[in-house]
């Protein structure tokens, strides 16, 4: 089973993120996705466009989150084993460790400046792409 994406998804932030996180994120997204860019794609910019119009105004938000908490309170989880207990070892996949450094980045944004955040970032990129690929 699929998971659905959410809005907070869809911006690429935390759903605890200020809103000049949400509107940074937003920005940045409806500039690589604009259909008039070279690598443009209309469906996810309307995508992105759809998702700031909801978590940009916060009455919107607020209703949002709310039916989020709803349906996860009705969706009962299925408990899951620790790693041990399953046999698994204890190394993330690449989304999770992307996602991990998303919110990673946001919370530094919010210490430091965007700017500054972004040019950490664009260190760590630079180092995962010479350290190659995990033997």
């Amino acid at each position: 089973m699929a998971v659905s994406k959410t809005l907070y998804d869809v911006l690429q932030c935390h759903p605890e993120a200020s809103a000049d996180v949400l509107r940074a994120a937003y920005r940045a997204l409806v500039k690589k996705w604009h259909p008039d860019m070279p690598g443009g794609d209309r469906r996810r910019f309307e995508e992105v466009e759809r998702a700031y119009c909801t978590l940009g105004d916060p009455e919107r938000r607020a209703a949002y989150d709310a039916t989020i908490a709803r349906s996860q309170e009705e969706t009962p989880s299925k408990p899951t084993e620790p790693a041990s207990a399953a046999g698994s070892s204890s190394v993330i996949d690449s989304d999770t460790a992307e996602e991990i450094a998303r919110f990673g980045l946001n919370l530094f944004a919010r210490k430091v400046g965007r700017d500054k955040a972004e040019a950490a970032l664009d260190v760590f990129d630079a180092l995962t792409r010479l350290r190659g690929p995990r033997r």
